[in-house]
């Protein structure tokens, strides 16, 4: 299916049509003795398949000597792992773009991902405080209560190694990690979800009111009841309800399948994911946007998804489903990786004094 869409917003999170891009393995330098990944990556941890598209800079370029004295970076996942086809895989490939292919100089050691099992956030914090990591990145808003709670915990020791956390997509202050900014301890990153996804939704809107009138609604669905998924289905919906506001005509309108979102999906691949999956499809919507991360790859392969398109979140899910991905309509792309990039490629090279000045910078 042709897209009729592009759409770019520059806002804090990007959004775009995409329409099965292949993917292209990129070459890796560092030596015949380092196994290729299929992303290009040689980490042994590296991600099955890639959802970023980075294009890089000069200035992320170090010296072979700025190469080896780099703090190291530990990424930690906000529950699940690494090949989440979503923030947590976006967050770490940031990393591997900057320290496993531009700067191949760097050592293996200064630079990880921990995945968080079971919801035990603290032994990924600790695992990481004990591996020595100076720049610790958490992707995702799960970490806002845990990561306040082990910084209190552990604040004289995270001082003493002048330890850097950079938080992104959950709230700082009183009520988030409440963690210093102003000394450099704490930075914090999040993106205008809402602003993209009202876009996503005003052209979902117009480009459906040119189908079938069987074809002119949609769905959506989330895996949790808290703005980090919210922000997304109500920026959609906004977005639907001024295209409607407009039309003179009403059957050109664009109608919602349900009355109510359902947000019990989860963000674990399994019964409850599916059955979250499959009832939404069963409503018959011309499109469909899952707010759950891996629920976007459930949805596209449940055999209910039938000739619907679907709108993905995050990053651009088009290039990583394992199937339909020419049925994208759009992804609402925060670009995590450009923010992590920039941020973590400065931190493992600043030292205590300027780190203070970043946040201004």
């Amino acid at each position: 299916m042709k897209k009729t869409t592009k759409l770019f917003l520059s806002i804090g999170a990007g959004l775009t049509a995409m329409a099965g891009i292949p993917l292209v393995a990129a070459s890796c330098g560092g030596g015949s003795k380092k196994t290729v990944s299929a992303t290009g990556y040689t980490h042994p941890k590296s991600p099955r398949t890639t959802v970023v598209n980075i294009n890089t800079d000069d200035k992320f370029k170090l010296t072979p000597e700025q190469a080896k004295s780099v703090k190291k970076i530990a990424v930690i996942t906000d529950g699940g792992d690494y090949n989440d086809k979503s923030f947590n895989q976006s967050a770490w490939e940031a990393i591997l773009t900057f320290a496993n292919k531009q700067n191949p100089d760097i050592p293996r050691d200064k630079y990880d991902i921990y995945e968080v099992k079971n919801g035990n956030f603290s032994d990924s914090y600790n695992l990481a405080l004990n591996s020595g990591a100076q720049v610790f990145v958490l992707p995702g808003f799960l970490h806002a209560d845990k990561i306040k709670a082990w910084y209190k915990a552990n604040k004289a020791e995270i001082l003493k190694r002048q330890i850097t956390i950079i938080g992104l997509d959950f709230d700082n202050g009183t009520f988030g990690a409440d963690i210093p900014e102003a000394d450099g301890t704490g930075i914090f990153l999040n993106m205008k979800t809402k602003e993209a996804a009202f876009i996503a939704g005003y052209a979902a809107a117009k480009f459906l009111s040119e189908k079938p009138e069987a074809k002119r609604s949609f769905s959506t669905f989330g895996g949790g009841a808290f703005p980090g998924v919210t922000d997304f289905n109500e920026g959609f919906m906004k977005g639907v309800l001024l295209f409607n506001s407009e039309q003179q005509d009403a059957t050109k309108k664009i109608k919602s399948t349900e009355d109510k979102i359902n947000l019990s999906s989860g963000f674990v691949v399994g019964s409850q994911m599916t059955g979250v999956v499959d009832g939404r499809l069963a409503t018959n919507p011309g499109l469909i946007l899952p707010v759950a991360g891996p629920a976007t790859d459930v949805t596209v392969n449940s055999p209910n998804f039938r000739d619907a398109l679907i709108v993905g979140v995050d990053t651009d899910q088009a290039l990583s489903v394992s199937r339909n991905g020419n049925r994208f309509f759009t992804s609402i792309q925060k670009k995590y990786w450009s923010s992590i990039l920039w941020c973590s490629s400065t931190c493992c090279n600043w030292n205590w004094y300027d780190r203070r000045y970043f946040r201004w910078i």
